[in-house]
């Protein structure tokens, strides 16, 4: 579960809805939010919307290993849309709007 306050925050919880670990994550904002969270292949990837130069927004992508919480990965994404899945740990699954208002799917490998 992803919980969203000052500092970025994931519990795992049992099926029966105890909490089983923490984690504070580390951000690459310093006022960012936290738009969103993806499992996968012991992975988690989350989205954050935050301010870079020049008073712009920018979406920051960073992937972190499920089990330490440690940063893997981060990356600013050069395509507008939402992570949609992981495929294997090397690439990731977006659902990317055109300009048609049509919705295609679009995959990326991460470096």
């Amino acid at each position: 579960m992803l919980l969203l306050g000052d500092e970025t925050r994931i519990e795992v919880l049992s099926q029966a809805g105890r909490v089983l670990r923490r984690m504070d994550l580390e951000q690459p904002f310093a006022y960012g939010v936290a738009d969103g969270m993806f499992v996968s292949a012991n992975r988690l990837l989350v989205v954050y919307e935050g301010e870079a130069g020049e008073g712009k927004n920018t979406f920051r992508y960073v992937m972190y290993d499920a089990q330490t919480g440690k940063v893997i990965r981060q990356y600013r994404p050069e395509f507008p849309g939402a992570a949609a899945c992981f495929e294997d740990g090397q690439s990731v699954t977006v659902l990317v709007r055109q300009s048609s208002a049509a919705i295609a799917t679009g995959t990326t490998e991460l470096q």
